[in-house]
């Protein structure tokens, strides 16, 4: 009798949903470990550093929605993240010349930092958006089986 009271209660257990947890935690800690890798190489001899610092800007928050199981806000972090890198990689000085060298330095640069203060806004939508975990529905309950003897 007790065996069918207990699966009875786990019934009831099992049948509630759970509300989804905000993981920013993680997607901070994706990026706290980028950015030291980016600093980390720039400072130092060994660039490739600063390389792996960017791609993991780039893509260690899709990683962390997909881990979650947000496929879709994988996607819009690594669209929103994703592009002003590209865009900031793509600028030459050619497209940008104006006639003297000056002209296309201003343009490169001015280009990169419109980029850099892209993605800094692409990051803060991230953190305080996609992050959040509040996506107004909720998440299957987990049921674990444990007894005490």
């Amino acid at each position: 009798m007790r065996s069918c009271y207990a699966f009875g209660m786990l019934a009831l257990i099992a049948a509630r949903p759970v509300v989804a947890e905000p993981y920013r935690a993680h997607v901070a800690a994706a990026d706290g470990a980028s950015v030291a890798l980016l600093v980390a190489g720039a400072t130092s001899d060994v660039k490739p550093l600063s390389y792996l610092g960017t791609a993991g800007l780039a893509l260690g928050s899709a990683g962390v929605h997909a881990a979650h199981g947000n496929w879709g806000r994988a996607t819009i972090a690594l669209a929103m993240r994703g592009a002003p890198l590209l865009y900031a990689a793509s600028i030459r000085g050619p497209a940008c010349q104006d006639g003297t060298a000056a002209a296309a330095m201003g343009c490169i640069n001015g280009g990169k930092v419109v980029a850099g203060l892209v993605f800094v806004a692409a990051v803060v939508v991230d953190y305080a958006v996609l992050a959040a975990g509040d996506d107004g529905g909720t998440t299957p309950a987990m049921l674990s089986v444990g007894g005490s003897f």
